[in-house]
């Protein structure tokens, strides 16, 4: 399913507490926002593709909303309450998932920066010109981001830094690093 149009704010972690609360980490730079009561959101996959859902047969597939009703800061993270997770239960379904929003809803990327979910694909290329490979997917860890390259040699995993990750160009869809020494033979 492709998530054309939408961009990545959260990811549900786990579920928080018997009345359907769950753990949010946001991945996002107004996370007061997006996911203050009131607000929605569209559900994802654990991938990060938007998911379709349909309350029955005669409907057809379509983005599945999810009403926020409220949240709150949790220990780096935030507790949120969405109108259709009314229990543990149906919170443990939702462990893993992203949570998402029309792209045209949020602001725009600065100059230089990029949403996470538009990094796979995206060609890197040597500070000196030339072609490290393509960047196949991104982790993260406690200690930031990981760009997974893949290129001639296989894969070289980077770190999403400022002293790493020199320019990014949206528009050409290539990101122009420097590897730290050591790391590439």
């Amino acid at each position: 399913m492709s998530s054309t149009g939408y961009a990545i704010v959260g990811r549900i972690r786990k579920a928080h507490g018997i009345r359907g609360e769950v753990v949010v980490e946001p991945i996002t730079d107004a996370p007061d926002a997006i996911f203050a009561s009131g607000h929605r959101v569209f559900a994802g996959t654990a991938t990060g593709d938007l998911s379709l859902w349909s309350p029955d047969e005669r409907t057809a597939p379509a983005p599945r909303p999810l009403d926020v009703v409220g949240a709150r800061a949790h220990q780096g993270g935030l507790l949120v309450q969405f109108a259709a997770i009314h229990d543990r239960t149906e919170a443990e379904r939702w462990r893993g998932r992203y949570l998402l929003v029309p792209a045209d809803e949020i602001e725009p990327p600065a100059a230089g920066e990029v949403f996470l979910h538009e990094l796979p694909g995206m060609l890197a290329i040597l500070e000196g010109g030339e072609t490290l490979g393509e960047v196949t997917t991104w982790y993260e860890l406690p200690q930031g981001i990981l760009l997974a390259v893949q290129g001639a040699t296989g894969e070289i995993l980077l770190p999403f830094a400022e002293d790493v990750v020199l320019d990014i160009d949206t528009a050409t869809r290539r990101i122009t690093v420097r590897v730290p020494d050591g790391l590439v033979d």
